[in-house]
């Protein structure tokens, strides 16, 4: 897999989003909710499409990377790392998929 320079950029992507992240961490603890722009920002930036083989669409980034992508997110607000990971978590199936 392309690991450092898609790696690279995709950390820079997720660094990045830490102001906005932090900006509105009170507001999805009040939601009860990752509010809407940092949702926004992650499909804008398709990182929700990291762990998709590059053959459907996606990035074809490493269980490994991604973890450390999780890891980044979560430093910023817990929270948003672990919606972060559970949207990351269907995609990996997809490649165990036949291509049928």
């Amino acid at each position: 897999m392309a690991r450092l320079a898609l790696s690279d950029d995709r950390f820079a992507q997720v660094q990045d989003l830490g102001p906005l992240i932090q900006a509105h961490r009170q507001e999805s603890d009040r939601l009860g909710y990752i509010a809407a722009p940092i949702i926004d920002a992650f499909f804008e930036r398709d990182l929700f499409r990291i762990l998709l083989p590059a053959e459907l669409g996606g990035a074809g980034v490493d269980l490994l990377t991604s973890m450390r992508l999780v890891e980044q997110v979560a430093a910023f607000d817990g929270s948003t790392g672990w919606i972060f990971e559970i949207g990351l978590g269907g995609l990996i199936r997809l490649g165990f998929l036949p291509a049928e």
